[in-house]
């Protein structure tokens, strides 16, 4: 049999590439995404150049990954397109600027053709090198498909990048799946919440220290010095709250120098990584999410989820969307620890009053299913139009077996 007939047999091949599987929200996209694309329909790959970080150990058994291993992720192209021949991807779905850009830039030099979807999971304003604008706009413009993780962000890809329209797709992350609901009814071991006096019945009675978590990687434009600050002027003012502040990162020596510098080590605590945050998540008196810049906050939408009151940064995208008809959220401009503080005491005054703040009923733009669907709907499109669809596929595949 042929090398040719025997591609046209196997099932479509896809490729996700992202740099490697480190606790922030892409890795956290991808992971979902490779637990929900149907593994009967499509041939799962993993290229990462380094496969390591917490999200690892929730990649799919059957997904087969492949490891680049360059010293620098700008001088990985040789490797990404060595790895792109031994795996033959029909469809590449990159994650993350750089490797948007390297994953475009390879087609020139791979002997098999692929469609590209790029994904950005960041606004576009955000402040980058000089340069990266145009090396996007440039490569972004050859790709099949570009996918914003917000409408918000779809409209910059087009405004500032100058993509065409019927060139963007605007498909949220997934992160509500299946076993959400049991995950975020697991035992949290914090031994704040472990403590009777945390209770909500106790926080609405007034007896309680009200409890703030946020989650996320820890780096500067998350901006958790802020919820720092602002634990530390509610302390002043006579509130006993305590902060947990979930995550790691480089960021973490900086907000260590920080919170002693405040005196606060004994009420905010920085855990580390959680590889389940949900427990956090529910038993919380609030959220805060601090962060400068979003393309969809993941947390705040988990937050949402499991039930607790927010107080959110109105970053320039994703989270307008997220907090749209949510009851029991509080905007605040960002950069500003004054109005954060604020927004804080009106939330924890509220929730004396009206404990049940927020919407239980989750968002099903932000499930699993629905991401999915829609990335395989745009898988499906590319196939066609590339004369190896679906159908074609599997009828040769039949065929075979019969």
């Amino acid at each position: 049999m042929t090398k040719l007939k025997q591609q046209e047999m196997r099932k479509p091949r896809i490729a996700v590439l992202i740099t490697s599987m480190a606790g922030g929200g892409a890795e956290r996209a991808v992971t979902m995404l490779l637990n929900s694309l149907d593994k009967e329909k499509y041939e799962l790959h993993l290229i990462v150049n380094r496969f390591e970080g917490p999200y690892c150990a929730q990649v799919p058994p059957y997904v087969q990954v492949t490891e680049m291993r360059a010293p620098r992720l700008r001088l990985a192209l040789p490797r990404l397109i060595r790895s792109l021949h031994k795996v033959e991807p029909d469809v590449v779905i990159a994650n993350l600027w750089e490797n948007n850009v390297m994953a475009v830039a390879a087609k020139r030099w791979c002997k098999r053709p692929y469609a590209v979807i790029v994904c950005e999971h960041s606004a576009i304003s955000r402040k980058r090198p000089p340069g990266t604008n145009s090396l996007r706009r440039l490569c972004y413009k050859r790709a099949d498909a570009v996918v914003g993780c917000s409408a918000a962000m779809g409209d910059e890809i087009h405004r500032l990048l100058r993509i065409p329209q019927d060139r963007i797709r605007v498909i949220y992350n997934a992160v509500i799946d299946q076993g959400f609901n049991d995950r975020k009814d697991e035992e949290c071991r914090h031994p704040w919440f472990c403590d009777e006096k945390s209770s909500a019945s106790a926080v609405e009675s007034g007896s309680a220290a009200p409890i703030i978590v946020s989650l996320g990687r820890l780096s500067p434009e998350k901006r958790y010095d802020l919820v720092i600050e602002a634990a530390a002027r509610l302390r002043r003012s006579g509130l006993p709250i305590r902060v947990i502040l979930i995550g790691e990162g480089a960021d973490r020596t900086r907000l260590e120098h920080i919170r002693s510098e405040l005196g606060a080590d004994q009420y905010v605590d920085l855990p580390g990584y959680t590889a389940n945050p949900l427990p956090y998540l529910k038993r919380a008196d609030l959220y805060v999410q601090s962060s400068d810049v979003e393309g969809l906050p993941t947390a705040l939408i988990e937050a949402i989820a499991c039930g607790t009151p927010v107080v959110a940064t109105l970053t320039a995208t994703g989270t307008t969307e997220v907090l749209a008809g949510v009851k029991g959220a509080v905007t605040v401009p960002c950069g500003d620890v004054e109005a954060m503080t604020q927004a804080i005491w009106q939330q924890l005054q509220a929730l004396r009053i009206d404990a049940a703040a927020t919407s239980l009923e989750p968002d099903l733009r932000f499930t699993a299913e629905h991401a999915s669907g829609q990335y395989e709907a745009l898988i499906d499109e590319l196939l066609a139009s590339d004369g190896h669809g679906i159908q074609h596929c599997e009828q040769e595949r039949r065929g075979a077996t019969g």
